[in-house]
């Protein structure tokens, strides 16, 4: 808390995905890449990532407490869209790259 009300800037994180068909597990990879120096450190937050499926939604919030978080998610089908900060709550930047067609199916049927 104290890096978002004392230090300056706000997180850049540079997501990733890899998404395994046998296991049915999906890893989210985050890392914060913005420039740091005595008054930029890593922030700490929780982002609310959301998982579209043919099979539902899948909802979980991914506690960053350093330089890298990751998380594993089991999911009943193939990922179809991966929204990061669901709600869009956090002043942050996100590089994020996904496929059209993941995209396409985000704005067709998220929230």
């Amino acid at each position: 808390m104290d890096t978002w009300v004392r230090g300056a800037g706000f997180p850049v994180f540079r997501v990733s995905f890899d998404w395994d068909s046998v296991s049915r597990d999906l890893v989210l990879d985050a890392r914060q890449v913005q420039p740091r120096d005595r008054l930029t450190g890593f922030f700490e937050a929780d982002v609310e990532v959301e998982v579209l499926t043919d099979s539902g939604a899948v909802r979980r919030v991914l506690a960053v407490r350093d330089s890298v978080a990751r998380v594993t998610l089991p999911l009943p089908a193939p990922p179809r869209a991966i929204i990061w900060d669901r709600r869009a709550r956090l002043l942050h930047v996100t590089d994020f790259p996904r496929s059209t067609m993941m995209l396409a199916h985000q704005l067709a049927r998220a929230e």
